[in-house]
């Protein structure tokens, strides 16, 4: 999503890429609730918490507020396919909501679907860091087939990531004054 938009040059901050396998320049650990996470070289920890925007209602159930697989489907950034996310790791709740209200101002925004890398990571995409400017938490999902049929195999990975994401969740109203 914000990937297409005019003026969304990343940051020259170099990405690190996080996967389950473990390369050689990577270590591998168990973290407190006894998931494997791994380290890149530069010291990095992929983001644990992720949420996607969501700025078509058509990509959530009206009823349910339940994802669809389309909110996740990947556009093309240059030379690759990719899903950009938020990390929520180190981001107040209130800073989430005003990327979320900011970063595509040529869109409406209805809320968000927050869910763990580790549901990703089951589908078989990575997490990347993709650090933009005015937009550090900004990181991207890869992994998605490029050809002939990979819409389909886009929508196997989709529906499992769905089935791991809550409802919808929508921006809070600041209460009315009395």
């Amino acid at each position: 999503m914000l990937n297409s938009q005019k003026g969304s040059e990343r940051a020259s901050i170099p990405s690190v890429r996080f996967t389950q396998s473990n390369p050689a320049n990577e270590s591998q650990f168990e973290n407190d609730a006894g998931a494997n996470v791994h380290i890149s070289s530069t010291g990095a920890e992929p983001p644990q918490q992720l949420a996607r925007f969501v700025y078509a209602s058509a990509n959530v159930n009206k009823q349910t507020l339940r994802p669809k697989p389309a909110l996740f489907f990947p556009e093309r950034f240059l030379d690759r396919l990719e899903t950009s996310v938020c990390s929520r790791d180190e981001a107040s709740d209130e800073r989430v909501w005003h990327l979320g209200s900011t970063v595509r101002t040529d869109k409406t925004f209805y809320g968000r679907v927050d869910f763990a890398t580790s549901a990703a990571m089951d589908a078989g995409l990575t997490c990347e860091a993709a650090p933009m400017e005015n937009f550090n938490e900004h990181a991207v999902l890869l992994g998605w087939a490029d050809g002939e049929d990979s819409k389909e195999q886009w929508k196997l990975k989709a529906v499992q990531l769905c089935n791991r994401c809550p409802p919808m969740a929508t921006q809070p109203t600041a209460p009315k004054a009395a």
